[in-house]
């Protein structure tokens, strides 16, 4: 099911199967890697951790949420509506990144949890 992506053209995310127009990929795997909805690298979009804009927003989030705990900044992301935990996923990263390790969300759809990963064990 693959066809040409031209940026001008107005394709639909997904079709009445929940598949991608342009590489038949589902909507709960991503994209195939030759499909021009794919992003080849994660970094790509996240902002360096060094750029000047992130650190920027490193250190307003900082000012904000410094005084509260790494156990209650999750506590918070998970108890926070869909998407409504911007800042704590910044300064919760920020701390984790200084300690070496990263976090990531329980695979458990219906209580998603924090999961955090890597350091020292």
């Amino acid at each position: 099911m693959k066809s040409e992506f031209q940026p001008s053209q107005e394709q639909p995310e997904r079709n009445e199967n929940d598949e991608c127009p342009l590489c038949g990929a589902h909507i709960s795997e991503p994209h195939y890697p030759d499909c021009a909805r794919s992003p080849q690298d994660a970094a790509e979009y996240e902002m360096p951790s060094d750029s000047p804009e992130r650190l920027a927003l490193e250190g307003r989030v900082q000012a904000a949420l410094g005084h509260v705990s790494t156990s209650a900044l999750i506590r918070r992301m998970e108890t926070a509506e869909d998407f409504g935990y911007d800042d704590e996923e910044v300064e919760l990263s920020r701390r984790l990144r200084e300690q070496g390790k990263t976090w990531r969300w329980s695979e458990d759809f219906f209580n998603s949890k924090v999961v955090i990963e890597g350091g020292e064990g």
